[in-house]
């Protein structure tokens, strides 16, 4: 995949993810994608978050950025703060209808994630 960059969203102690499947795996995991070489991680992760959720967001923190082994490359994590829109499931427009890896979007109680591998990476930061 290559360097993919994230944001956390939070809100009302409740945090948003998508399922998506990725490698034959099918997984909740924040907004985000493969960082493309004209944009920064920070835009990546505004530009993905609003293709994925239809909500526009500023960052607010970087939470982390580390080699990941899965992805093959860097990966960056932000908390993004709500400017706009409405939440809904988007779609990657670099993918074919048929091809679509996002299946559901979900607001969690920020209790009942503590335990996700991401999640319990910006728990420090709320």
């Amino acid at each position: 995949m290559g360097n993919r960059s994230c944001a956390a969203i939070v809100s009302n102690d409740s945090v948003l993810m998508v399922r998506q499947t990725y490698k034959g795996s099918t997984f909740w995991t924040f907004p985000g994608g493969r960082i493309e070489q004209s944009e920064t991680p920070e835009e990546c992760a505004i530009r993905e978050t609003l293709e994925e959720t239809g909500l526009e967001i500023e960052i607010t923190k970087k939470v982390c950025e580390f080699f990941n082994d899965r992805i093959n490359g860097l990966y960056f994590c932000y908390l993004g703060k709500v400017l706009g829109g409405n939440a809904r499931l988007g779609s990657d427009p670099e993918l074919s209808n048929d091809a679509q890896e996002l299946l559901e979007l979900k607001w969690f109680p920020i209790k009942e994630m503590q335990e996700h591998p991401e999640v319990s990476r910006i728990l420090p930061y709320l």
